[in-house]
């Protein structure tokens, strides 16, 4: 949608210089003919005029960011170009994570309070749909068509796979111990949970079924799969490491050390990079993906950054700092900054912090 958008904006730019040039040239012309200045002052009126509607008039090319705040149930938006708060929206308690469809055209927010599903209408920005999931409902994972959802249910340990066509549950599949959130292979033929007991659950994705184990990860709480399906790169929390999984054959391949508490990964739009938001220590480790090592380490970065979501463009990174923890330990978790730490990707600075209240935890990008 992002470069659809842009694509417009092109040809309609096009059309407008069009515009402007053909008329100027015909004041031009008569004036030259007629050796009269008032047509060439018009002809300057009219390129005058035709730019300034030409600049009122484009279209921007801005996106927005949806934070989940879990200590004010709600959903705030954030113009991605002013940083400023446009909206909020009133969710269920605690709403945790959120993800988009592939047009953008709806969320999907898990409720890890209420143990439902939101499904949002984002140019209304209204609700048109909830969906009753399993408690401790924890994360909001869409499969790369948009066709199914799965909703990790971390007090049930189950998953719901929700088809998206009719928002309806359609399998409830038994998961690990306390399974966090998934993700699926670029092909859309499997999906891989994080048990937070230590494994990958690994579910054949036609057949709704788990089919495999990836044990020896204690500790897994989010997971990224590079651009090319090949690798699962899983965060382990208080283990401080982030490790690397082969989905050809569904084993560990090697462990990269990071910061401390190492709670969430999240592959750049390029997919050279991971970046891994180390809670406890307030950082982030950049992971290269054709090393496997950590290359650079943003410090600073905010007091408990959380979950991190990269704009359309992958020139800034936004990622939530906690407030009053809702969820999780209080004592650990609760930072004294809530709100959103504006990173620009190049130099690895933080440029801007915007301050929400309340616990931000999830973040989305909409261009």
């Amino acid at each position: 949608m992002y470069f659809a958008d842009l694509t417009r904006k092109s040809d309609w730019l096009s059309e407008v210089g069009a515009k402007a040039r053909i008329m100027a040239q015909d004041h031009l012309r008569d004036g030259m003919r007629r050796g009269r200045l008032l047509d060439i002052r018009r002809a300057i009126g009219a390129v005058a005029i035709l730019l300034a509607t030409l600049f009122c008039r484009a279209p921007a090319s801005a996106y927005e960011v949806w934070v989940t705040n879990q200590g004010l149930d709600k959903i705030q938006v954030i113009d991605g170009a002013t940083l400023r708060e446009v909206a909020s929206l009133s969710t269920d308690s605690k709403p945790h994570n959120i993800e988009f469809s592939p047009d953008f055209t709806r969320a999907y927010v898990s409720n890890v309070g209420a143990g439902t599903l939101a499904v949002i209408d984002v140019v209304l920005r209204k609700t048109i749909a909830t969906i009753p999931t399993g408690k401790g409902a924890h994360g909001a994972n869409r499969s790369p068509t948009g066709r199914l959802l799965y909703v990790t249910n971390t007090a049930d340990e189950t998953i719901s796979v929700i088809d998206t066509s009719t928002l309806k549950v359609v399998r409830t599949v038994a998961a690990g111990r306390i399974p966090s959130v998934a993700a699926f292979t670029p092909d859309e033929k499997k999906a891989y949970v994080a048990n937070v007991s230590g494994s990958l659950s690994v579910i054949d994705v036609q057949k709704a079924e788990v089919v495999g184990e990836v044990s020896g990860l204690k500790g897994a709480i989010v997971l990224a799969i590079s651009n090319d399906g090949k690798k699962v790169y899983v965060a382990r929390g208080f283990e401080n490491a982030v490790s690397v999984v082969d989905t050809t054959v569904d084993r560990v391949r090697s462990t990269v050390p990071a910061g401390e508490d190492a709670h969430s990964v999240w592959i750049t739009p390029d997919g050279k990079f991971v970046w891994v938001v180390n809670r406890l220590s307030n950082t982030i480790s950049v992971v290269s993906t054709d090393r496997d090592r950590v290359v650079r380490t943003l410090r600073k970065v905010g007091v408990r950054p959380d979950i991190l979501a990269f704009s359309p463009d992958g020139r800034r990174a936004f990622v939530t700092l906690r407030g009053k923890a809702a969820t999780g330990d209080p004592k650990l978790l609760s930072g004294s900054e809530p709100g959103l730490s504006v990173i620009d990707v190049a130099s690895g600075k933080v440029v801007a912090k915007v301050r929400l209240g309340g616990d931000p935890h999830g973040v989305a990008v909409r261009p």
